[in-house]
């Protein structure tokens, strides 16, 4: 996705550098002030609108932006996000607090009316002049202004919904007062779970989170004709709001976008689903690959690099390493050593499998499946399905009658061969290494009938049964356990809240200290407050930081009503922990089994000590911790 426009500076070079030094300085003096003692609001207003000066003052995407930008550390960058989010609910809280009480009786006088009106005004033009029919607002807050700019503009209803129980009835008292009743509704709900279908207009605020899966919801369930509104920040505007990822954009078309300008902060993504562009995607087998076919496949190969590692490169292939690889490939082609099956959309290619038969004579029954790659805005549009289908059939032309396959464990793709019915046959530790890290990889298998079966099931809509009863060697070969390290870091203390942290370390990975750093800045912006809020919680709690083999771990607990543990759980490809996100409970896993050890000592020692019958013995709960090899 192009989402970037360098713009050209004309300054001399010592100009722009010395731009950069000094808005570079002013910028993390902003940070100081905020990542301080917690501010009065007045004093956070100030330094919020200090900072908002600095980043309009300086064109978007000009080198002097970008260089700034580059000297910021992620570490101020969140807590600059942190602050400025905390600043924009508060002014939301108070003025919906406002409406209420009757001393403001329209949105005119609220501080960032005027800018979020000129901001739904750009989004609706990226429409091209079609009027929405059903409106859905993903994360409107205590006091939903962009529904009711929509609703002003587009004359249609328009329906919000927000996962905080507290800012929907603040939201549907303002809505009242201001009266929308007939015409704006607010649902208290997870953007995650709701149920979009119905809507040919959604748009997502910049603060709603999960990101990921929130679009996961939509790329599922909206329907074929919805368009979508995506908010995010670019360039120096970051600094105030965190943007949203381009890689939870997978699955969606980026068909055009509105840049923030002037004093305008956010952003916008107009997305369409895969789906709807999956009827004009044609599937063929080369006989050999032209020099314009080659540089489309290394095109779709190096725009799946940028994000992954999986496909056997470390990254981006350069020109001749690339141009190397397709030549080769072609005389396998050409020789009929291998087959390679395309996916087209006009004279794009977003897509590729590659099917090698084994050369040795008493092996012909085997056939091989790499490098099988889809575009990231193609996904979820069934082209792997579709691609299935014609492995099938060019298995049965070539008499081929098991496929086997190599990946890495523990990543996406090997879900989705396992979800096409492919099991584990064996495992190898040292698989692949990828920037100094080693990854175990799995190989796996299935016959070309079984296959079959699970296509037709998946056509049908019907999860795969089987047939006989389950024997225990049917189970995938599973990994041996092996104990982990674990070791007491230093606890966390802020505001009323006291937490244990625990650190688990896989054999090779150690706990990295920006990983701890981000972990312990993601739990004070998840802890709810105040934390000492008996009986609800006790600002009591831990933290579990685990270095694993493919991702790294976070999980953020606290105890409540006497006897009941509060989790959240986040994730961050491993070495990123600038990529540290919290994600639905309910859409995966809450621990593994070296968390859940953790987990258990934490059970034991908070019914040791705080549920004893003289009385509760904080220190000695405090200082309980699990150590050595779990």
């Amino acid at each position: 996705m192009n989402i970037n426009v360098v713009e050209a500076d004309l300054r001399p070079p010592s100009e722009v550098h010395a731009a950069v030094s000094q808005l570079t300085a002013q910028i993390r003096n902003c940070c100081q002030m905020v990542r301080g003692e917690p501010l009065s609001f007045p004093q956070l207003h100030e330094n919020i609108l200090a900072l908002e000066k600095l980043v309009f003052g300086e064109e978007p995407n000009s080198p002097a932006a970008n260089l700034t930008l580059s000297q910021i550390s992620a570490d101020e960058r969140a807590d600059l996000n942190r602050a400025y989010c905390l600043w924009e609910t508060e002014l939301e809280n108070q003025y919906a607090t406002e409406i209420l009480s009757g001393r403001e009786t329209t949105l005119d006088n609220y501080l960032l009316n005027e800018r979020f009106e000129r901001l739904i005004t750009r989004e609706l033009s990226l429409l091209g002049g079609v009027s929405p029919e059903r409106v859905l607002f993903v994360g409107s807050g205590p006091l939903p202004i962009s529904a009711f700019h929509i609703q002003r503009i587009v004359q249609r209803p328009v329906d919000c919904v927000d996962r905080d129980a507290a800012a929907v009835a603040i939201s549907r008292g303002v809505i009242e007062k201001l009266g929308f009743s007939e015409s704006v509704r607010v649902f208290n709900g997870l953007g995650e779970k709701f149920d979009i279908s119905q809507y040919d207009l959604i748009l997502i605020a910049l603060l709603a989170s999960p990101k990921r899966w929130i679009l996961r919801n939509l790329r599922k369930k909206a329907s074929p004709n919805c368009r979508i509104l995506c908010r995010t920040s670019l360039s120096l505007r970051t600094l105030v709001y965190e943007p949203t990822p381009v890689e939870v954009l997978g699955g969606f078309q980026l068909m055009t976008q509105q840049i923030a300008e002037g004093e305008q902060t956010i952003s916008t993504f107009l997305l369409e689903g895969a789906q709807a562009k999956a009827p004009h995607i044609k599937l063929r087998w080369l006989t050999e690959i032209s020099e314009e076919t080659g540089a489309g496949i290394l095109q779709v190969m190096n725009q799946v690099l940028r994000s992954e590692t999986t496909i056997g490169f470390p990254g981006p292939l350069d020109v001749m390493s690339g141009q190397r690889i397709i030549a080769n490939l072609n005389e396998d082609v050409k020789a009929a050593r291998c087959h390679v099956l395309v996916a087209e959309q006009g004279d794009k290619i977003v897509g590729q499998v590659i099917l090698t038969p084994h050369p040795l004579p008493n092996c012909k029954h085997l056939v091989e499946l790499s490098r099988g790659i889809i575009d990231p805005s193609f996904r979820g549009a069934g082209l792997a399905l579709s691609a299935f289908r014609e492995i099938a059939k060019k298995c049965d032309e070539i008499g081929a009658e098991t496929i086997y396959l190599d990946v890495r464990a523990g990543t996406v793709i090997a879900e989705l061969w396992k979800s096409f019915g492919f099991a584990p046959f064996g495992k190898l530790t040292d698989y692949a290494r990828v920037n100094g890290r080693r990854y175990q990889g799995l190989y796996m298998s299935q016959s070309v009938s079984s296959l079959k079966e699970t296509l037709e099931r998946i056509s049908l809509g019907r999860k795969a049964v089987r047939r006989n009863p389950p024997q225990t060697e049917n189970l995938p070969a599973f990994a041996p356990f092996v104990k982990r390290l674990v070791q007491p870091l230093q606890p966390l203390e802020f505001a009323d809240w006291r937490l244990k942290v625990h650190g688990i370390n896989a054999e090779g990975r150690n706990l990295d200290a920006m990983l701890v750093d981000a972990a312990r800045l993601a739990a004070q912006d998840i802890l709810p407050r105040p934390g000492a809020s008996p009986p609800q919680r006790y600002g009591v709690g831990f933290m579990i930081i685990h270095a694993a083999n493919d991702v790294d771990f976070v999980l953020v607990c606290w105890w409540g009503a006497q006897n009941e543990l509060f989790l959240r759980v986040l994730t961050a490809p491993p070495g990123r922990p600038q990529q540290l996100r919290q994600h639905s409970n309910m859409e995966s896993s809450i621990a593994c089994v070296w968390d859940l050890a953790v987990l258990w000592s934490e059970r034991e020692a908070w019914t040791k000590y705080m549920m004893r019958p003289e009385g509760p013995d904080l220190d000695g709960y405090l200082n309980a911790a699990p150590r050595g090899e779990i």
